[in-house]
């Protein structure tokens, strides 16, 4: 099926720059059209089944959000929640992290959505302490 998108699409390009495209041209075409036709299918499949994520600020590549932190967290919090609402997310290093900044959401997370919420990976503190916490360093 591509391969008929890219014969129509070279004769499309034949009719509009005439016979100027030679075999050479043609190849670097149909490779360019098929890489466009690639990429854009691949976009539109990676975007299916995700849930959009909350807004937040962006931050850098590879630290995120944390050399942008405040000190104190509360009220610098209460600011961003001011621009991006009662739930934002920030990226601190590699991790996604989601604040919830409302008494009534963070309720309605914690309380109402438990199950789905409550499914997420354990902090790494809970397998150095898994004796017990006397295998801490």
């Amino acid at each position: 099926m591509a391969n008929n998108l890219v014969r129509v699409m070279i004769s499309k390009a034949r009719s509009w720059f005439g016979e100027g495209i030679d075999k050479k041209n043609e190849y670097i075409l149909s490779t360019v059209l098929v890489m466009v036709i690639y990429y854009a299918w691949m976009f539109k499949n990676s975007r299916k089944g995700i849930a959009p994520s909350p807004p937040g600020p962006r931050g850098l590549p590879l630290v995120g959000y944390l050399p942008f932190l405040e000190p104190d967290l509360n009220p610098y919090f209460a600011r961003l929640a001011k621009i991006y609402g009662p739930i934002f997310k920030l990226k601190l290093g590699t991790r996604l992290c989601i604040v919830l900044s409302s008494p009534s959401v963070a309720k309605s997370v914690l309380k109402d959505h438990d199950a789905i919420c409550g499914n997420h990976d354990p902090p790494a503190m809970g397998f150095a302490s898994s004796y017990g916490g006397i295998d801490m360093v």
